[in-house]
């Protein structure tokens, strides 16, 4: 999306590299410190169960919340 104009986009170091399909159209910057922390949650249709590995990623989620906020 952003090659066709359509906005920016945060991506990791491992998802853009210069000699991607788009490398020509796009232009990046190096944004790494520079970003304040962002809350995020998980989400899933009301009603649904959520699969194992979601409840794994989610167990581990908040392991790494516990330990952070000490």
């Amino acid at each position: 999306l952003v090659a066709t104009g359509a906005g920016i986009a945060l991506l990791p170091d491992l998802v853009y590299r210069p000699w991607s399909l788009e490398g020509d159209r796009i232009e990046s910057r190096d944004v790494s410190g520079a970003l304040p922390v962002v809350q995020v949650g998980l989400v899933w249709r009301r009603g649904s169960s959520l699969p194992a590995s979601a409840k794994e990623f989610l167990r581990v989620a908040e392991t790494a919340r516990a330990v952070r906020d000490r």
